[in-house]
């Protein structure tokens, strides 16, 4: 789910220029060794944004809602027919309790043998995996790998290397060759300042989020630099590929303003690491 989130994002972030206030994308995503192919439904109207996954079937399991007029995002489970909603004070809050959680680990660890933090980091690295092998920062580099062509839309491929690990490859195809407006442009500049306050809000936090953050950052801002939009995002994992992100189409439609509110009958959860 992570990733399907983060790819798609990717996708939407680095959308721009067109004529139309209300636009509806779709996008497809396949993980490593399975046939399942979920979809990813976004709608945007006056820099609102909201992204339905579909995981399977008809229906979204989980929702994202984007408000820029609150400086808030919403993330709605269907299933449990509940929500919770990340602004700056709830940016605050977390950052407040990684620091007291890490401060925390530190006054645990600091009288352990070398054996003993050790067996603490290896036991960290199997919780948190993609955070605790990211802890150290490396800047990200897009290399030109050939051409393609994704569902009509002819595209440039990028290789994006960590180090010498090739991490991801996006093929990107003009932005005049996607239909759009000057309304997702500025809906996606202001969720995009919305993410880099997140993204500062870990880095007072802890160095293991902040670096990953940061590549991820650091790989959007050389992508806007292309003039062009990516179709396809392949992610790779030790060589391999681990998932694949389709841009499908894209429409002009008409979106009602209360597909950007959660649902009456959903209840709203609150934020809290210490459970």
């Amino acid at each position: 789910m992570l990733k399907l989130v983060l790819n798609s994002f990717i996708l939407l972030t680095l959308l721009t220029l067109g004529t139309y206030s209300d636009v509806m994308f779709e996008m497809e995503y396949k993980q490593k060794n399975t046939d399942k192919v979920d979809k990813t439904n976004a709608y945007i109207k006056d820099n609102l944004l909201k992204m339905d996954f579909l995981e399977g079937g008809d229906s979204p399991n989980a929702s994202v809602i984007f408000r820029s007029d609150k400086e808030e995002m919403i993330t709605l489970d269907h299933k449990e027919k509940s929500y919770f909603i990340m602004d700056k004070e709830t940016m605050d809050k977390f950052s407040h309790e990684m620091n007291s959680a890490m401060a925390q680990m530190e006054e645990i660890m600091k009288d352990m043998t070398p054996e003993e933090k050790e067996m603490m980091n290896n036991m960290m690295k199997g919780r948190m995996p993609s955070i605790m092998e990211h802890s150290i920062y490396i800047e990200p580099v897009l290399k030109k790998a050939g051409s393609d062509k994704i569902n009509g839309y002819s595209c440039i491929k990028y290789d994006v290397y960590k180090s010498k690990e090739k991490t991801r490859q996006y093929c990107v195809t003009d932005w005049s060759n996607i239909y759009g407006s000057e309304e997702i442009k500025s809906t996606m500049t202001k969720m995009s300042d919305f993410m880099e306050e997140f993204r500062k809000s870990f880095s007072s936090s802890t160095d293991m989020f902040d670096a990953s953050l940061e590549f991820e950052r650091n790989i959007f801002l050389q992508m806007r630099k292309l003039n062009g939009f990516p179709v396809q995002t392949i992610d790779y994992e030790d060589g391999t590929v681990s998932a694949v992100s389709t841009f499908i189409s894209s429409k002009g439609t008409s979106v009602d303003m209360n597909t950007f509110e959660p649902p009456d009958n959903y209840k709203k959860q609150n934020i809290d690491m210490k459970k």
